[in-house]
């Protein structure tokens, strides 16, 4: 009795060490992740700034020194002004970048379930059916019936192939419905 007490110990002590273990490699693994991201931007920024920088250099070594010095100013002060504009959108993306990022790990499950509720929601109102009327015979009388009316060969408005395809949409959308509702 002992030895099984004993065992049923190490066999739970064993399981937590695994557990403890898998969830190190999940942070490592993200860690590593979020590495390779920041890194990637860095980069990025490296050789965005040594572009300007050549160009700038290449510019400098191509001006004729005949020319005027006041066009080859101009020159270089509307590259410096676009070099700034361009840095001050690369920060401004960075910076939505970053919120998206958290964001996005915020809200991602629930915006996947809302999007799919949404979108059910829409096609029984354009199929005209409920969760209860929803039948074989009746999506397909009402997808019949609205192939019939917004068909682009029938219609000549300039937004049925928008309706056509979402109709499309819509009925594979509530096929699945069915489908899920016959196995429910």
């Amino acid at each position: 009795m002992a030895i099984v007490i004993i065992y049923m110990f190490l066999v739970v002590v064993l399981a937590a060490i695994i557990l403890f273990l898998y969830l190190m490699y999940k942070v490592q693994v993200t860690a590593r992740k979020e590495d390779r991201y920041y890194k990637r931007q860095a980069e990025q920024e490296a050789k965005f700034r040594r572009s300007a920088k050549e160009k700038r250099k290449q510019d400098f070594e191509n001006i004729n020194r005949d020319e005027c010095l006041y066009e080859s100013f101009e020159d270089l002060r509307k590259t410096l002004e676009e070099l700034g504009e361009l840095l001050e959108e690369l920060e401004r993306i960075r910076q939505e970048a970053r919120r998206n990022r958290y964001r996005n790990t915020r809200n991602q499950q629930n915006t996947s379930e809302t999007k799919s509720y949404i979108q059910a929601a829409k096609a029984y109102k354009t199929f005209g059916l409920t969760t209860e009327t929803l039948t074989e015979e009746s999506l397909k009388q009402s997808y019949r019936e609205l192939v019939k009316k917004y068909h682009p060969d029938r219609n000549k408005a300039p937004n049925a192939t928008e309706k056509f395809q979402k109709i499309q949409l819509y009925h594979a959308l509530l096929q699945e419905e069915l489908k899920a509702k016959h196995y429910r």
